[in-house]
């Protein structure tokens, strides 16, 4: 069935997952695509490089700080390369870095205010995307979106955002 078919959708037992993966995965990279033009915005507004954009991301999306070791992990960058994005950042005032409170030898990493303003004008930027596709879709369809929506985020197919709270505030 090619995605522009919806005239003759098979019932739910008729689809396979690999026909339910090709539709979800096509519509994600179709969402993102419309979303890439506006990161590669929100990169350039910051005047900073992807990997320290990157780590501002990672940051928000944690809501808690990290270790200049954990931060490396997620960055997929070597510990000295993090320690020198993160030099960046302090030296812009968009994060802090302060000792663990329980071992001194661990350096803490979390948003300072620039980077959660930062991090904020992306997460706006990307729910203005998704809002613009959902707008456009007709009525009908915008309904059977959010109906096959609701029973998967209840369930126990994904895990919550570790910061679903406060990224639902931004």
């Amino acid at each position: 069935m090619s995605i522009t078919d919806v005239a003759t959708r098979p019932s739910p037992e008729e689809v396979e997952v690999e026909e339910a993966f090709q539709s979800l995965h096509e519509f994600l990279m179709r969402l993102l695509s419309a979303m890439d033009v506006d990161t590669m915005d929100d990169i350039i507004d910051t005047e900073l490089g992807f990997s320290h954009f990157k780590a501002l991301l990672i940051l928000g999306r944690h809501c808690r700080p990290l270790s200049v070791n954990e931060l490396s992990d997620e960055l997929r960058l070597s510990l000295a390369a993090a320690g020198r994005a993160v030099d960046k950042l302090v030296g812009l005032d968009m994060v802090t870095r302060r000792e663990d409170e329980f071992d001194r030898r661990i350096k803490r990493v979390a948003l300072a205010e620039a980077g959660e303003k930062a991090v904020a004008i992306a997460v706006h930027r990307r729910h203005d995307s998704i809002r613009n596709l959902v707008t456009a879709l007709p009525g009908e369809l915008r309904a059977n979106l959010n109906n096959a929506l609701l029973p998967v985020l209840a369930g126990d197919f994904l895990a919550p955002s570790p910061c679903a709270n406060a990224q639902a505030s931004m």
